[in-house]
């Protein structure tokens, strides 16, 4: 659970896009020739008109960024890093449609409210529009931070297994509960949760109310995920391996990303020469284990499976 508040944005966009111009593509074929396709990702893009619009989506909308950064090459560089990136996290998935659906979704997110860092301007934010040019429902603005803070390395994305993992830890709820008891309530109480773990704000109270869809749980997780995955870009000064990565995703979308910023886990990670209180990466992750004050049986077995994530690369809840 984590206390980041978003709103519904309609995922209308995603599945109503084609792309002009390039070779002539099919209007519910994806962005890439489907005859050329080799990977297993590409396949089952090609075999699911869903996938392959969504893949039209972002698309256009990364060709229209890099558009955007064309006369800054250093911008254009991080960009494209970006995508390249994200393209392999999506190979990874292989045959998983839920996988490269997830992470098309967050890319999109990415995209469409990601600030344009550039070498001679302060950084831009962007608002959000289709590519028809109308604006879609109003969303709080999610700024991605200026990779240039951490030039020893790329920006890294989630794993699809990461976020499989997290998506499980989790567990869907449609409809609203209260996160301390996991009874279903028809009133807004603190720790009010619905989806994947999104905790709700007693002003939103009336979007969530009467619950929400799959598709809305999926896209509500993707946004509410986003910030965590910058937060860790931006705090760890050091390279990472991905299940490095991913672990230290899935535990900022727990404790927050303000506890994970300022945490002993993070100087350890960046200097193990660090003075803490712990003596040990080992000892300050596992110290995350309490609720309302008390040790708490939940936390201990999650922190141990993030630690495996960490430490061993396996990919296990309990």
């Amino acid at each position: 659970m984590h206390t980041l508040n978003t709103r519904r944005f309609s995922l209308l966009a995603l599945v109503a896009v084609s792309i002009t111009g390039g070779d002539a593509l099919a209007q519910d074929g994806p962005s890439f020739n489907c005859a050329q396709a080799k990977s297993a990702a590409k396949k089952t893009i090609c075999g699911d008109t869903n996938l392959a619009a969504r893949d039209r989506q972002v698309s256009a909308i990364y060709a229209s960024r890099l558009k955007e950064v064309r006369t800054d090459m250093g911008a254009r560089h991080t960009a494209m890093k970006r995508q390249k990136n994200f393209l392999k996290q999506r190979n990874l998935c292989g045959t998983d449609s839920a996988c490269i659906e997830d992470l098309y979704i967050t890319r999109f997110f990415d995209l469409t409210n990601c600030i344009i860092i550039t070498s001679s301007k302060e950084a831009i934010p962007q608002s959000p529009t289709t590519l028809t040019g109308s604006a879609p429902p109003k969303i709080e603005p999610t700024p991605l931070p200026d990779w240039k803070l951490n030039p020893s390395r790329g920006a890294m994305t989630l794993s699809g297994q990461g976020r499989t993992l997290l998506k499980d830890i989790e567990t869907l709820r449609l409809k609203p509960y209260d996160d301390q008891t996991g009874k279903e309530i028809n009133k807004w109480v603190e720790g009010a949760t619905i989806g994947y773990g999104h905790l709700i704000s007693q002003s939103d109270w009336d979007l969530y109310k009467n619950g929400i869809t799959t598709e809305e749980a999926k896209q509500t997780f993707s946004r509410d995920l986003a910030p965590f995955i910058a937060e860790v870009n931006k705090d760890i000064k050091v390279p990472l391996k991905q299940n490095e990565f991913d672990a230290l995703v899935i535990i900022s979308y727990n404790i927050g990303a303000s506890n994970f910023s300022k945490s002993s886990v993070v100087k350890l990670i960046n200097d193990p020469k660090s003075k803490t209180s712990y003596t040990s990466l080992d000892s300050a992750w596992k110290s995350w284990n309490k609720s309302q004050g008390k040790a708490s049986f939940g936390l201990i077995n999650r922190r141990a499976s993030e630690w495996n994530i960490y430490s061993q690369g396996i990919y296990q809840g309990w």
